[in-house]
Protein backbone atom coordinates (compact mmCIF):
# COMPACT_ATOMS: atom_id res chain seq x y z
CA UNK A 1 0.00 0.00 0.00
CA UNK A 2 1.07 3.76 -0.77
CA UNK A 3 0.78 4.57 3.35
CA UNK A 4 3.27 1.30 3.64
CA UNK A 5 5.92 2.66 1.06
CA UNK A 6 6.01 5.99 2.98
CA UNK A 7 6.51 4.61 6.21
CA UNK A 8 9.34 2.60 4.61
CA UNK A 9 10.74 5.60 3.00
CA UNK A 10 10.50 7.26 6.82
CA UNK A 11 12.44 3.93 8.19
CA UNK A 12 15.38 4.38 6.05
CA UNK A 13 15.37 7.98 5.93
CA UNK A 14 15.10 8.50 10.03
CA UNK A 15 18.55 8.98 10.81
CA UNK A 16 18.00 12.70 8.97
CA UNK A 17 14.67 13.02 10.30
CA UNK A 18 14.41 14.21 14.34
CA UNK A 19 14.29 10.82 16.28
CA UNK A 20 11.31 12.22 18.55
CA UNK A 21 8.75 13.18 15.21
CA UNK A 22 9.89 9.76 13.94
CA UNK A 23 8.82 7.84 16.88
CA UNK A 24 5.46 9.84 16.99
CA UNK A 25 4.75 9.10 13.85
CA UNK A 26 5.28 5.13 14.27
CA UNK A 27 3.14 5.11 17.06
CA UNK A 28 -0.14 7.42 14.97
CA UNK A 29 0.53 4.62 12.14
CA UNK A 30 0.65 1.50 14.72
CA UNK A 31 -2.16 3.03 16.53
CA UNK A 32 -4.47 3.55 12.77
CA UNK A 33 -3.25 0.21 11.70
CA UNK A 34 -3.66 -1.79 14.53
CA UNK A 35 -7.41 -0.33 14.85
CA UNK A 36 -8.25 -1.30 11.67
CA UNK A 37 -7.09 -5.00 11.91
CA UNK A 38 -8.79 -6.09 14.86
CA UNK A 39 -11.95 -3.96 15.19
CA UNK A 40 -14.42 -1.65 14.43
CA UNK A 41 -13.32 1.94 14.09
CA UNK A 42 -17.44 2.59 15.72
CA UNK A 43 -19.78 -0.32 16.03
CA UNK A 44 -22.65 -0.82 14.02
CA UNK A 45 -24.83 0.39 15.93
CA UNK A 46 -23.90 4.06 16.08
CA UNK A 47 -22.47 4.01 11.95
CA UNK A 48 -26.40 2.75 10.97
CA UNK A 49 -27.13 6.23 11.31
CA UNK A 50 -24.06 6.99 8.39
CA UNK A 51 -25.61 4.89 5.85
CA UNK A 52 -28.97 6.27 6.18
CA UNK A 53 -27.53 10.27 6.01
CA UNK A 54 -25.51 8.53 2.47
CA UNK A 55 -28.90 8.81 0.71
CA UNK A 56 -28.45 12.18 0.89
CA UNK A 57 -25.64 11.87 -1.71
CA UNK A 58 -27.73 10.35 -3.79
CA UNK A 59 -30.58 12.45 -3.63
CA UNK A 60 -27.63 15.37 -4.26
CA UNK A 61 -27.28 12.86 -7.55
CA UNK A 62 -30.80 12.85 -8.96
CA UNK A 63 -30.25 16.57 -8.74
CA UNK A 64 -27.28 16.85 -10.61
CA UNK A 65 -28.66 14.16 -13.06
CA UNK A 66 -32.46 16.44 -13.70
CA UNK A 67 -29.92 19.52 -14.51
CA UNK A 68 -27.65 18.07 -16.72
CA UNK A 69 -24.76 17.60 -14.56
CA UNK A 70 -24.07 14.02 -15.73
CA UNK A 71 -20.22 13.70 -14.71
CA UNK A 72 -21.34 14.68 -11.14
CA UNK A 73 -24.10 12.81 -10.79
CA UNK A 74 -22.40 9.56 -11.83
CA UNK A 75 -19.40 10.26 -9.36
CA UNK A 76 -22.00 10.93 -6.93
CA UNK A 77 -23.48 8.04 -7.15
CA UNK A 78 -19.88 5.76 -6.80
CA UNK A 79 -19.80 7.97 -3.58
CA UNK A 80 -23.03 7.25 -2.27
CA UNK A 81 -21.82 3.22 -2.51
CA UNK A 82 -18.94 3.38 -1.24
CA UNK A 83 -20.16 5.62 1.53
CA UNK A 84 -22.67 2.87 2.44
CA UNK A 85 -20.19 0.07 2.45
CA UNK A 86 -18.34 2.35 4.93
CA UNK A 87 -20.38 3.15 6.60
CA UNK A 88 -21.70 -0.25 7.62
CA UNK A 89 -18.52 -1.76 9.04
CA UNK A 90 -16.70 1.33 9.50
CA UNK A 91 -12.47 0.87 10.39
CA UNK A 92 -9.96 3.46 10.60
CA UNK A 93 -8.41 2.33 6.89
CA UNK A 94 -8.75 -0.13 3.97
CA UNK A 95 -9.46 0.11 0.41
CA UNK A 96 -13.26 0.97 1.16
CA UNK A 97 -11.89 4.02 3.00
CA UNK A 98 -9.24 5.09 0.18
CA UNK A 99 -12.29 4.86 -2.26
CA UNK A 100 -14.72 6.96 -0.28
CA UNK A 101 -12.03 9.39 0.37
CA UNK A 102 -11.32 9.51 -3.45
CA UNK A 103 -14.84 9.76 -4.80
CA UNK A 104 -15.62 12.89 -2.19
CA UNK A 105 -12.52 14.78 -3.00
CA UNK A 106 -13.48 14.20 -6.26
CA UNK A 107 -17.41 15.07 -6.06
CA UNK A 108 -15.90 18.38 -4.24
CA UNK A 109 -13.53 19.49 -6.22
CA UNK A 110 -15.54 19.30 -9.50
CA UNK A 111 -18.13 20.98 -7.47
CA UNK A 112 -16.19 23.93 -6.05
CA UNK A 113 -13.49 24.28 -9.28
CA UNK A 114 -15.54 23.64 -12.29
CA UNK A 115 -19.46 23.71 -11.74
CA UNK A 116 -19.40 26.76 -9.38
CA UNK A 117 -19.13 28.33 -12.54
CA UNK A 118 -22.47 27.83 -13.18
CA UNK A 119 -23.90 29.30 -9.22
CA UNK A 120 -25.11 32.21 -8.97
CA UNK A 121 -23.02 34.45 -7.56
CA UNK A 122 -24.72 34.40 -3.62
CA UNK A 123 -25.14 30.50 -4.06
CA UNK A 124 -20.98 30.60 -4.93
CA UNK A 125 -20.54 32.46 -1.53
CA UNK A 126 -22.65 29.98 0.33
CA UNK A 127 -21.05 27.45 -1.45
CA UNK A 128 -17.44 28.19 -0.76
CA UNK A 129 -18.63 28.90 2.99
CA UNK A 130 -20.16 25.87 3.18
CA UNK A 131 -16.87 23.91 2.12
CA UNK A 132 -14.61 26.03 4.09
CA UNK A 133 -16.78 24.73 7.11
CA UNK A 134 -17.11 21.63 6.13
CA UNK A 135 -13.46 20.74 5.75
CA UNK A 136 -12.64 22.23 8.88
CA UNK A 137 -14.55 20.58 11.18
CA UNK A 138 -14.02 17.45 9.12
CA UNK A 139 -10.07 17.68 10.34
CA UNK A 140 -10.90 18.90 13.67
CA UNK A 141 -13.28 16.07 14.49
CA UNK A 142 -10.57 13.28 12.83
CA UNK A 143 -7.95 14.37 15.35
CA UNK A 144 -10.87 14.41 18.29
CA UNK A 145 -11.56 10.54 16.98
CA UNK A 146 -8.00 9.59 16.74
CA UNK A 147 -6.98 11.24 20.61
CA UNK A 148 -10.03 9.75 22.14
CA UNK A 149 -10.63 6.04 20.33
CA UNK A 150 -6.84 5.38 18.64
CA UNK A 151 -4.04 6.63 20.64
CA UNK A 152 -4.11 4.63 23.40
CA UNK A 153 -0.78 3.46 23.19
CA UNK A 154 0.52 7.16 22.43
CA UNK A 155 1.20 8.10 26.39
CA UNK A 156 3.18 6.24 28.58
CA UNK A 157 0.48 7.13 31.11
CA UNK A 158 -2.38 6.47 29.11
CA UNK A 159 -4.83 4.90 31.78
CA UNK A 160 -4.44 7.82 33.75
CA UNK A 161 -5.42 10.36 31.25
CA UNK A 162 -8.66 8.39 30.40
CA UNK A 163 -11.79 10.89 30.29
CA UNK A 164 -14.64 9.81 33.33
CA UNK A 165 -17.12 12.85 32.26
CA UNK A 166 -17.15 13.34 28.40
CA UNK A 167 -16.23 16.11 27.12
CA UNK A 168 -15.54 16.06 22.77
CA UNK A 169 -13.36 18.82 22.89
CA UNK A 170 -10.79 17.15 25.16
CA UNK A 171 -7.69 15.06 23.96
CA UNK A 172 -7.64 12.59 26.44
CA UNK A 173 -8.32 8.85 25.55
CA UNK A 174 -11.92 7.03 26.15
CA UNK A 175 -11.96 3.56 27.70
CA UNK A 176 -13.91 1.12 25.91
CA UNK A 177 -16.43 0.14 27.10
CA UNK A 178 -17.27 3.05 29.32
CA UNK A 179 -19.94 5.88 28.83
CA UNK A 180 -17.33 7.76 28.12
CA UNK A 181 -16.65 5.90 24.83
CA UNK A 182 -20.40 5.45 23.89
CA UNK A 183 -20.55 9.00 23.92
CA UNK A 184 -17.56 9.63 21.83
CA UNK A 185 -18.87 6.88 19.36
CA UNK A 186 -22.15 9.44 19.10
CA UNK A 187 -20.56 13.41 19.38
CA UNK A 188 -17.68 12.67 16.42
CA UNK A 189 -20.00 10.09 14.28
CA UNK A 190 -23.25 13.07 14.48
CA UNK A 191 -20.62 15.91 14.01
CA UNK A 192 -19.17 14.19 11.13
CA UNK A 193 -23.05 13.34 9.49
CA UNK A 194 -24.10 16.87 10.11
CA UNK A 195 -21.82 18.84 8.57
CA UNK A 196 -19.99 16.33 6.38
CA UNK A 197 -23.31 14.06 4.85
CA UNK A 198 -25.95 16.68 5.90
CA UNK A 199 -25.35 19.99 5.26
CA UNK A 200 -23.07 19.80 2.33
CA UNK A 201 -25.32 17.46 0.58
CA UNK A 202 -28.74 19.87 1.14
CA UNK A 203 -26.44 23.16 -0.13
CA UNK A 204 -25.32 21.82 -2.90
CA UNK A 205 -29.44 20.63 -4.33
CA UNK A 206 -30.07 24.24 -2.95
CA UNK A 207 -27.21 26.03 -5.05
CA UNK A 208 -28.16 23.74 -8.11
CA UNK A 209 -31.92 24.06 -7.69
CA UNK A 210 -31.70 27.84 -6.92
CA UNK A 211 -29.09 28.99 -9.53
CA UNK A 212 -31.24 27.42 -12.46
Amino acid sequence: MLLNFYIILLINFSHTINPTIVKYFLVIYNNYMTKNIEELLVPQHVTKWGVLTSFLILASSFVAYKYNYYLLAGLSVCLFVTSVIHWHKMRAFGLIKILDVLFATVVLSLVTFYYIDDFKPEYKTLWNYTVLIMVSIFVFNWVITYFQIMSKNATIDSFLKCQKDYNYFSLEYTKSGTMSREMCYYYVTFVHLLFVHIIPSITLMYCVIKSH
